[in-house]
């Protein structure tokens, strides 16, 4: 089947240039809401800072 994102009996597979689509579809799979145009594209009006790209594990 040709298809971006392919779901079939609970598995769901994707080409590799479709990771976004995929994503979206697996999330919503697992009871996530997420919108049409969740992970879009990153932000291209300013750079990022550095504390916005360090990631801390919870306490």
């Amino acid at each position: 089947m040709r298809q971006p994102v392919v779901v079939d009996n609970g598995i769901i597979t994707s080409s590799f240039q479709f990771f976004r689509e995929f994503a979206i579809t697996a999330a919503r799979a697992c009871g996530i809401e997420v919108g049409d145009a969740a992970f879009g594209p990153a932000r291209t009006d300013r750079p990022y800072t550095p504390a916005e790209l360090t990631y801390h594990y919870p306490d």
